[in-house]
């Protein structure tokens, strides 16, 4: 006996019986984006995450991993990924299950301790800046061969030579 709907005279297989009947939830489905070879997870709200190395060519990098683990990051929970994502659980030693790939885990922080950090970095980078400028300043002040315009707060220029002469043709 053919299967199908009766009197339609279309014939589908078990086959295809079987996988139309197959329930699909939304919570299953990803949807396809170009993102490179990490998946590109959605972050708990209230979290930040990105994917930390684990391993290189030559074996684990346990450096990598304390690194990040002094910066606050932790293995995100398998449990609090997307269902559709949980197929990237591995198990790592020393660390339990987690979700990784391309020998990364996925990792996650709190946005009160990032904030923290980016303002600790951005007082860095300040500070740096300032004492690069100030250097330059107080290197070539006085010099016959550099004008300086110095400024701390905004900007320093430094401008050597003489003009050009261009020849006459």
């Amino acid at each position: 006996m053919a299967r199908g709907v009766r009197g339609s005279g279309v014939r589908t297989s078990r086959e295809q019986e079987t996988h139309d009947a197959t329930d699909v939830h939304d919570d299953e489905v990803i949807l396809f984006e170009e993102s490179g070879p990490l998946p590109n997870i959605p972050a708990r709200a209230g979290y930040d995450q990105r994917w930390v190395r684990v391993a290189t060519k030559e074996g684990d990098d346990a450096r990598n991993i304390a690194r990040a683990a002094q910066r606050g990051w932790k293995p995100r929970p398998v449990e609090s990924v997307p269902k559709a994502y949980q197929w990237l659980t591995s198990k790592r030693e020393g660390i339990g299950g987690v979700i990784g790939t391309h020998d990364n885990i996925l990792m996650e922080r709190h946005e009160g301790i990032s904030e923290k950090v980016n303002a600790i970095n951005k007082k860095r980078r300040r500070d740096l800046e300032s004492a690069v400028k100030n250097n330059i300043f107080r290197e070539n002040v006085g010099g016959s061969h550099a004008g300086i315009s110095h400024n701390t707060e905004t900007s320093a220029t430094v401008e050597r030579g003489r003009p050009v002469r261009i020849a006459d043709d």
